[in-house]
């Protein structure tokens, strides 16, 4: 098994039991974003033409690999408030009550996209959120 399938089938099984079924409603959606970390993460680039090369499927040319992560990026359903908030969640849940929760953001300009780095800042130290 591939590193990038290995990775996939980890992460996938991670957050099966975190973001609920009526947000994804097809396991389709969830796989794709799945794939789409898992290329973020090997590649270190925001192009999905890199993330491409990582998928593992049936499409034979990069092309219709590029084309599935762009339709799924504009897909309606797709609402990232709704699919990072039980990831939150989850992250947080054994949060201390009585600490104060900072956030820091990084940003960098990679044109025409900005990338923002955040990260919860626990006693000095920061814990990087994505």
């Amino acid at each position: 098994m591939s590193e990038a399938k290995q990775m996939h089938d980890d992460l996938l099984n991670g957050l099966l039991p975190i973001i609920p079924r009526t947000t994804y409603r097809d396991i389709r959606r969830l796989n794709t974003l799945v794939w789409a970390i898992v290329g973020l993460y090997l590649t270190h680039t925001v192009r999905l033409g890199a993330w491409a090369e990582v998928l593992e499927g049936r499409a034979q040319y990069a092309a219709s690999r590029v084309r599935h992560f762009s339709r799924w990026l504009h897909h309606p359903a797709i609402s990232p408030p709704q699919w990072y908030k039980p990831v939150l969640q989850t992250a947080l849940i054994g949060w201390p009550l009585d600490h104060r929760l900072y956030v820091a953001l990084d940003t960098t300009a990679l044109t025409p996209f900005v990338l923002i780095r955040a990260s919860l800042v626990y006693r000095g130290r920061a814990i990087p959120l994505a």
